[in-house]
């Protein structure tokens, strides 16, 4: 009889538990790839394919498929056309319509272009931008098991050549579009910042209400900025766009971006509101 009644008060606990990100899997993700072999994630190379490789792993370990899908972008520093790739994978749960989850994975590599720093030797390491989002993404898809009321299948995508010009989403956007019904997207870039509990979320088509959240302060940033972020291709297309950043900082595209000044329960606090988000309207 006691057995009986500890598992009645234990279900309802079991059966209402959030999905919770591993703070060390976090860490784990973000060092790296921030780590000195993949050179700042630069796309083309063995710098990127080393970056697939990785994701591919952690996404095999989910018990999932990777697939890339290669497009060329145009180089500034060359002037050439060169190689890069997305990373996606897709969770059919047999719905009419998808949901994306996206992050772009590469960063500056060694390239001073887009660089603010003068002058440095090395690379730059890219641990908010967007080793961060990322991350989060990462662990997403290692809970996807506890969203299997979504009333959307949903496709995880990893963009290439973001910091290029949104090469990777750009891509991306009409091929997805011609073989699946995209109902939104939410992309993440840069959320491992977080200070006074802020998130930054830029929307369209949503009622502002939706994002309301008791624990998190949640900024409505200014629409337009979904034209400079890898929501744009699907914006112009008619497609629900959102994307979350907890903002811009002074260690922004220069080497002192590291994994060290990462808050990681501002990241966890990321997760957990978008795991909210997820379950009560995707």
């Amino acid at each position: 009889m006691r057995i009986v009644l500890l598992f009645s008060m234990l279900f309802p606990l079991v059966s209402l538990a959030q999905p919770q990100a591993d703070t060390f899997y976090l860490k784990k993700v973000i060092q790296t790839l921030c780590d000195s072999s993949f050179q700042g994630r630069p796309p083309g190379g063995k710098a990127q394919q080393k970056v697939i490789e990785y994701l591919s792993q952690q996404i095999r370990s989910c018990g999932l498929r990777p697939y890339q899908q290669s497009f060329q972008y145009h180089d500034a520093d060359s002037n050439k056309l060169c190689p890069s790739a997305n990373l996606y994978t897709f969770i059919n749960r047999g719905r009419d319509s998808t949901l994306l989850i996206a992050a772009h994975y590469d960063h500056l590599g060694v390239s001073l272009l887009k660089s603010n720093d003068i002058r440095f030797k090395g690379y730059h390491p890219g641990a908010d931008d967007n080793a961060s989002g990322v991350a989060l993404v990462l662990a997403l898809i290692k809970q996807y098991r506890q969203f299997k009321k979504s009333p959307y299948n949903w496709m995880i995508v990893f963009w290439g050549a973001h910091e290029q010009g949104l090469y990777g989403s750009s891509a991306f956007a009409p091929w997805v579009l011609q073989r699946y019904r995209i109902k939104a997207i939410m992309n993440v870039d840069m959320v491992g910042r977080m200070t006074n509990n802020v998130l930054n979320v830029y929307q369209k088509a949503y009622p502002p209400s939706l994002f309301k959240d008791s624990i998190l302060q949640i900024i409505l940033g200014d629409t337009n900025k979904l034209q400079q972020l890898d929501t744009r291709a699907f914006l112009q297309r008619g497609i629900s766009s959102c994307s979350i950043t907890t903002g811009i900082h002074g260690d922004y595209h220069s080497a002192m971006d590291t994994p060290d000044k990462i808050r990681y329960p501002g990241l966890q606090k990321c997760f957990d509101w978008l795991c909210r988000i997820l379950r009560k309207y995707f």
